[in-house]
């Protein structure tokens, strides 16, 4: 949701910080902002709503009007999610103190910001309504009140607050230092020969050489020669694990969209995983009597269709839950069942808390409930990963565009291997999609022209085809802003012939002719898309279909595909 970027090196960072927070849009956002110290030591806070394009011009207006050239090579910027407080101007990151001395952004959420500001009140004065801003107030009230230096006020601020946070914090009082702290939260620091970066997104350090996460609980404060630890908040052992950095292609390459080249990655995608060698996925089910799959948005319709085909082909009993929900219901707890969470981005907030509530009710049980968790992700150094006992990655690239497309494809593809299902079954998959793509396109978009008339859609299935109805049915609603439902073609009786009239239009996925005309004999619009062949491969060819149905249906709108209104690409909190 919330993206943070920190340099401190031998450059001038404006640009740098600019560059990386573009690489960070995807996630989402309603504001931007950034801080840096010049060479004179005075605090430089920038800010504006909307696109970063509005925080650049800001940029420029002050560069401009400076009387000598910038300079700064240290700074912090932030891309907002609106949680606390509406999306404007006010309460766009960087946050300061009443002095302009100290600067904070934050990723996550202070639950008792409330109650800190109560007690800072009436000595300060609160420019904005979210919880980030009684950071930087708390950091200045122990330095100006308490007497304490730049390090132990923010030790003293991070002990005071509660909740699940990232920081990057500026100080005047140490010109030359970021000081970075992480609490179930991501942090990367980055490397490369002119200094060091921070981000909460391995996409926005592409300009680094090597990697690390930054250890949960950890102050560490980072300047142009080095990393170090300040302090552990908890007796955890610090470890500087570095990792090389991959290449990661955020590139368009010729498309109008992340989302129209991503849909058109499948193909090569479907045959990466069709290959995986059978004795990779062997061995999970030994000593395994049930699954159970845990997961949000749009990995939970693939995990409806794993539900489906783990229980087919791998005769294994299967439960689906809704990760949001998985802690409140408190199933009982079964022996020999695996868990298996599912997470594009490893990060996603419900799905996290529900894994770390299976890991200890299930580590306080014996061996017969000790059963792996294992996680499905496409960000190997995510916080999801941290907490399973094995990752199966989806290796699919970084997924730019906010609907869930290629990640999704490849959730499905990778659960059909699990299931047991064969590479010669599936490999020819990969070269239906591409003819899909070619000779479907056309009249998809002739669909969207009409879809798009309509005030609600509904769209039908039966079998595997009602999870892609009701991803079909999110991803309408997603990218092109229309009102959508999706139901079992079954249920059609039960209730929801009420909504058909002139103005509802149902598409059905290979629904039956009677069921078609039960729905125009209702004065409802119909349309058909009746794929051919094996199930599981007519559930992935309908899908791509519906995909670009929806890319089109958002064009002709005028919307942008990639970035829905409201929307985040990664879901980091409650």
């Amino acid at each position: 949701m919330c993206g943070i970027v920190a340099y401190v090196g031998h450059q001038n960072c404006e640009s740098i910080l600019l560059s990386a927070l573009s690489h960070l849009e995807y996630r989402g956002y309603d504001s931007a902002g950034m801080a840096f110290i010049l060479k004179n030591q005075q605090l430089v806070r920038l800010r504006a709503k909307g696109n970063l394009f509005n925080l650049s011009d800001k940029l420029l207006k002050f560069q401009m009007m400076s009387s000598s050239p910038i300079h700064a090579q240290i700074g912090i910027a932030h891309t907002r999610w609106a949680t606390h407080g509406e999306a404007n101007e006010m309460n766009a990151h960087p946050h300061v103190d009443n002095e302009g001395r100290i600067a904070v952004v934050q990723n996550g959420i202070v639950h008792n910001y409330l109650a800190i500001k109560s007690r800072l009140s009436p000595k300060v004065k609160f420019e904005s309504h979210t919880d980030t801003e009684v950071i930087a107030h708390l950091i200045a009230f122990y330095q100006n009140e308490k007497g304490l230096d730049i390090t132990n006020a923010i030790r003293n601020t991070i002990n005071d607050l509660e909740g699940d946070l990232a920081l990057a914090i500026l100080s005047v009082n140490a010109p030359n230092e970021i000081f970075v702290y992480s609490r179930n939260t991501p942090l990367i620091i980055g490397k490369c020969s002119d200094g060091y970066w921070c981000a909460s997104d391995l996409v926005a350090l592409n300009a680094c050489e090597k990697y690390m996460r930054l250890p949960n609980d950890t102050l560490a404060k980072i300047s142009a020669e080095k990393l170090a630890r300040e302090t552990q908040i908890t007796e955890a052992k610090w470890e500087a694990k570095w990792h090389r950095m991959p290449v990661l292609n955020i590139q368009k390459q010729g498309y109008d969209s992340y989302m129209l080249k991503e849909v058109f990655e499948q193909p090569k995608i479907i045959a990466n995983i069709a290959r995986w060698d059978e004795a990779k996925v062997k061995g999970w089910k030994k000593g395994i009597k049930s699954v159970q799959l845990i997961a949000a948005g749009s990995s939970w319709h693939a995990a409806l269709i794993g539900q489906y085909v783990l229980e087919k082909k791998a005769r294994l009993t299967t439960r689906v839950w809704v990760a949001s929900e998985y802690v409140k219901a408190n199933p009982p707890l079964s022996a020999c069942s695996l868990t298996l969470a599912i997470s594009q981005s490893g990060e996603t907030a419900d799905v996290l808390n529900a894994v770390k509530w299976e890991r200890k009710r299930r580590k306080e049980q014996n061996c017969l409930y000790q059963c792996p968790i294992i996680a499905i992700t496409n960000r190997k150094e995510s916080t999801l990963a941290q907490y399973v006992n094995e990752i199966w990655p989806m290796n699919v690239g970084v997924e730019m565009a906010v609907a869930a497309t290629k990640s999704f494809v490849a959730t499905l593809m990778m659960l059909y291997k699990l299931a047991g299902i064969k590479t010669e079954e599936l490999l020819p998959l990969a070269s239906e999609v591409e003819h899909v793509l070619r000779t479907e396109s056309t009249r998809m978009r002739e669909m969207a022209e009409q879809v798009i008339k309509f005030p609600l859609c509904i769209f039908m299935g039966r079998g595997l085809l009602w999870p892609i109805a009701m991803e079909a049915s999110l991803k309408l609603t997603e990218v092109a802003n229309l009102a959508s439902l999706a139901y079992a073609a079954g249920e059609m009786k039960h209730g929801y012939l009420a909504l058909l009239s002139q103005e509802t239009l149902v598409i059905c996925l290979s629904c039956a002719d009677h069921q078609v005309e039960e729905i125009e004999a209702r004065g409802a619009s119909v349309m058909r898309l009746d794929l051919e062949g094996e199930q599981i491969h007519v559930a992935i060819k309908t899908l791509v279909c519906l995909q670009m149905l929806s890319y089109y249906a958002a064009k002709l709108k005028g919307l942008d595909v990639d970035r829905p209104r409201h929307l985040a690409k990664s879901v980091t909190v409650f």
